[in-house]
């Protein structure tokens, strides 16, 4: 049975402080919604300098909330929406035979602190239950799920994962669940319907919507919001298989910074590799806001037994000031609002032409400009090509994106030519440049 975290004092009170600033962000938000639905805070937290990663580490914001979502009573708060919600695994690592799949797994025992691997603490949760998943997906139709977009960005992705429902503990039991129903909670990816990423910033999207190879079957599409932006400070909880172990619901995060004007939002959700593609529900009206994608990538801290041996630590980041700038201080989510367009046909990232485009995922006023020889309506449809230079100019000649370069420096070396003849003279990128050097 795995082992339960006791709180320390501090840690204790730190959950009841947490606990009171969500029942005041729960009053604070309700008085705010009717004023304030579709408003947005736009002050956002500094971004580092260096490039982001995926959450590689456990993050927690003022002591751990997650707790198990296995075998609850069907009048349970989160029975309906863990049923829906699924492991994303290899499915290399899935043994089937007629009835039944067993999953591969590691036991949960160790953390990497600094270049370090040591055992976890004893008082960790989760110790030994088992580790199987990458990322967590949820449905958003009978046969259509959500995830991150960094989980479904490989080639083969659809070739190469399974999805598990009811990777659970039992909450009763304290069992994990490990093999599955062949027809009732193992299905496959048969199509990559949308894949949205560009990146691991906050100004980036990050989605992923895949058709499953089969309808599921006394499961529910979750409730999704489908205009507006979430005001800040709202209270959120999610549903993820952190660090790979079985499904766990997270309750006790917050809206820490939001605008209509970028594609996620941050929070205070405490996340974990395999985290990632999991629902974040707005507490008070229980629909998914966005998909958690990004976070910081501090590592276990150092911890020590009562008998003094060296163990890894969960490390923890306050909910006021975040996490130490690694990366990012807050956990990162992916606003809903995509996934919605997927699902109206209307999306700038499901390689089809719908919506308001010129041509397929551009043009229009709401997708990136199209390529030279992309179709148009007008010159803002058109964009300068790949990584053009400024002087790239796209415009729209008879229906065909096209690009005017008559503002470039040059074309051609010669176009360069400074008259001296001791410089090499250089065209690159439309860019003259004159290097010295040519006579001793």
């Amino acid at each position: 049975m795995p082992m339960t975290r006791l709180p320390s004092p501090l840690q204790a009170t730190a959950h009841l402080q947490h606990k009171a600033l969500r029942s005041l962000a729960t009053v604070i938000v309700s008085t705010m919604v009717a004023a304030t639905v579709g408003c947005s805070v736009d002050t956002l937290s500094s971004a580092p300098d260096d490039s982001s990663r995926t959450i590689d580490q456990e993050v927690i914001y003022d002591g751990n909330s997650l707790s198990e979502v296995g075998n609850l009573p069907y009048w349970h708060r989160w029975f309906a929406e863990s049923r829906s919600t699924a492991a994303l695994v290899k499915s290399a690592d899935l043994s089937c035979d007629a009835d039944e799949c067993e999953v591969a797994w590691t036991p949960h025992q160790e953390g990497q602190v600094g270049s370090r691997m040591l055992p976890l603490c004893s008082d960790e949760p989760f110790v030994g239950q088992p580790v199987a998943s990458s990322c967590t997906a949820f449905l958003i139709g009978n046969d259509l799920m959500a995830t991150a977009g960094h989980c479904a960005r490989s080639a083969n992705f659809c070739a190469s994962v399974a999805v598990l429902f009811d990777y659970t503990v039992n909450v009763n039991t304290g069992q994990a669940n490990t093999t599955f129903d062949r027809d009732r909670e193992v299905y496959y990816c048969s199509e990559l319907v949308a894949l949205g990423y560009e990146g691991s910033e906050i100004e980036h999207n990050d989605f992923a919507v895949f058709r499953l190879d089969r309808p599921t079957q006394g499961r529910i599409s979750l409730n999704l919001r489908e205009s507006g932006t979430i005001p800040q400070y709202t209270p959120l909880d999610t549903l993820g298989t952190p660090l790979g172990l079985p499904l766990k619901v997270e309750e006790g995060g917050y809206v820490r910074h939001t605008s209509a004007h970028l594609p996620r939002f941050e929070t205070t959700i405490d996340a974990s590799p395999g985290s990632s593609g999991g629902p974040v529900f707005n507490y008070l009206t229980r629909e998914v806001e966005g998909i958690l994608v990004d976070g910081t990538s501090k590592m276990y801290q150092l911890g020590h037994e009562s008998n003094g041996a060296e163990c890894a630590r969960s490390y923890q980041c306050d909910g006021w000031t975040g996490c130490p700038v690694t990366d990012h201080r807050w956990v990162l989510v992916s606003r809903i609002e995509r996934v919605v367009e997927v699902l109206e046909e209307r999306s700038c990232f499901d390689g089809q032409l719908n919506g308001q485009e010129s041509d397929v995922d551009c043009g229009g006023p709401n997708c990136k400009p199209c390529d030279p020889g992309g179709q148009c309506d007008q010159n803002s449809d058109c964009g300068g090509g790949y990584l053009p230079p400024a002087c790239h100019v796209g415009y729209c000649n008879s229906g065909t994106c096209a690009v005017d370069t008559s503002s470039c420096a040059c074309h051609v070396a010669s176009d360069c030519d400074d008259g001296d003849p001791c410089t090499q003279d250089h065209c690159g990128r439309n860019v003259c440049y004159n290097y010295t050097g040519a006579c001793n």
